[in-house]
């Protein structure tokens, strides 16, 4: 049996974005909304869906190792925050 992800990094914390399409997600909530932790209320512009789809990986990815957001450089920082 092949080791867990953890053991084969040498992280002890994986996070995990529960936002698989934010941008599609979040289409139905543009205009004024209410914060879910305060009755404070803000605006949700369509602008914000156009900058959450240029932050998306590529789609035709099928490697879910490339979708990660992470780069090399962060995978280092988290093995060297042991």
């Amino acid at each position: 049996m092949r080791p867990s992800w953890p053991k084969r990094t040498g992280c002890r914390a994986v996070l995990l974005n529960p936002a698989v399409d934010p941008a599609r997600d979040l289409a139905g909530y543009i205009g004024e909304q209410t914060a879910w932790h305060s009755d404070e209320r803000f605006f949700f512009r369509a602008e914000f869906i156009d900058e959450l789809r240029a932050l998306a990986p590529p789609a035709d990815s099928t490697d879910p190792s490339a979708t990660s957001r992470s780069s090399p450089r962060a995978t280092r920082c988290c093995r060297g925050a042991r």
